[in-house]
């Protein structure tokens, strides 16, 4: 589609999706749908952040997943010692 081959329209629709998938997920919330909404939208970041990252160098890309591993790393401790 020739929609898609502008970025800042490519990027408009990649977050009107994402708000609408977060939207439904708050509204059918305890159930499994809403579990699965959710973890769409985790996936869905990426293709944003992807999306926004297109242009930029290597280094810029490569920091961003390093501030990403180390971000995930201290979620996943914190929740491992809360539990304890």
């Amino acid at each position: 589609m020739d929609f898609f081959k502008l970025r800042k329209s490519k990027l408009i629709y990649q977050v009107i999706v994402f708000f609408t998938i977060i939207l439904i997920g708050i509204i059918t919330y305890p159930t499994q749908l809403a579990n699965f909404l959710f973890f769409s939208a985790t996936i869905g970041v990426f293709f944003i952040v992807d999306t926004l990252m297109s242009n930029k160098t290597r280094n810029v890309r490569l920091g961003l997943a390093v501030v990403i591993a180390i971000v995930f790393f201290f979620v996943t401790l914190f929740s491992v010692i809360k539990t304890l």
